[in-house]
């Protein structure tokens, strides 16, 4: 079996687990072998038979035919952002509808509260006027922050990712599917989950390891004390990432979490952010 049937297979057979997909990556190593047998604490007869057994049931047969048509990166694959792979558990799978080549762009990620106000939406309208033209607004596509970035993006003619925490063919929230259509078309929607899987709450917090990774920057525009956009930015932080934050009224519920950012570290995003000082690289 390749390398890269069986990192579908893992991925596939594991739930998509980044816990899972890191223990797997880990017995590959860095050299990236092409035979089962480098993988560690299993043997490759054993591995073997485990891959037999698991696609003995003709329901997996059939999931694997449907993965193998939809369009995926694994891993190993040359087009597989190298962004991606410096976070501590990458997806072994990647499925995509769109541009793949917009990854290849600077990228920043653009999160926040569900329940977003205008004041956030102000802040992205300012913040995407202002970066650099061929930057790509990266967000999750859930209510408030993320629609208003990519809905800003899309309306002033700027390339947008969404990275959904379920399968491709899934809409959540409902009301989001001709955005979520339109990104798909015309940018690019990313997701580690498989056709048909449904959004669950820790779908979400895996999902924002993948919006981090992909981003060379994350602006985080108003979050409350507990979020998970401040789980986004502490991910974007170990990865050596740029974050920038909003600053709030000092009781504003939705202003606590951004302006811990601020006197912890974060770049306060002001009138006069100069965003062409991201730190780009790859």
């Amino acid at each position: 079996m390749e390398i890269r049937d069986f990192l579908l297979w893992a991925h596939m057979a594991t739930g998509a687990s980044p816990a899972m997909a890191r223990r797997v990556l880990t017995g590959l190593g860095h050299q990236m072998p092409v035979e089962l047998s480098t993988i560690v604490h299993c043997t490759p007869e054993k591995q073997k038979a485990q891959v037999t057994a698991w696609l003995d049931d003709a329901r997996n047969q059939a999931q694997m035919a449907r993965l193998i048509a939809t369009p995926h990166l694994v891993y190993t694959d040359d087009d597989y952002p190298a962004r991606l792979q410096e976070i501590s558990q990458p997806p072994l799978v990647l499925f995509y509808a769109g541009k793949l080549d917009l990854l290849r762009r600077p990228c920043l990620g653009v999160v926040g509260a569900r329940l977003a106000t205008e004041y956030s939406n102000q802040a992205i309208v300012q913040a995407i006027s202002q970066v650099p033209r061929d930057t790509v607004i990266v967000s999750g596509l859930a209510r408030g922050a993320d629609t208003m970035a990519h809905s800003v993006a899309i309306g002033s003619r700027r390339s947008t990712v969404a990275v959904i925490a379920s399968g491709l063919d899934v809409y959540y929230p409902r009301e989001h599917q001709d955005l979520q259509d339109e990104i798909a078309a015309t940018g690019l929607l990313v997701s580690e989950y498989p056709p048909g899987t449904k959004p669950k709450p820790y779908r979400f917090v895996a999902r924002n390891r993948i919006i981090a990774g992909l981003s060379h920057a994350v602006f985080v525009t108003e979050a409350a004390e507990k979020s998970g956009s401040l789980i986004t930015a502490k991910m974007a932080l170990e990865t050596g990432r740029d974050v920038y934050a909003l600053p709030n009224r000092m009781h504003n519920p939705l202003g606590i979490g951004t302006n811990k950012m601020i006197a912890d570290g974060a770049i306060p995003v002001l009138p006069d952010t100069n965003w062409t000082n991201i730190h780009y690289f790859d």
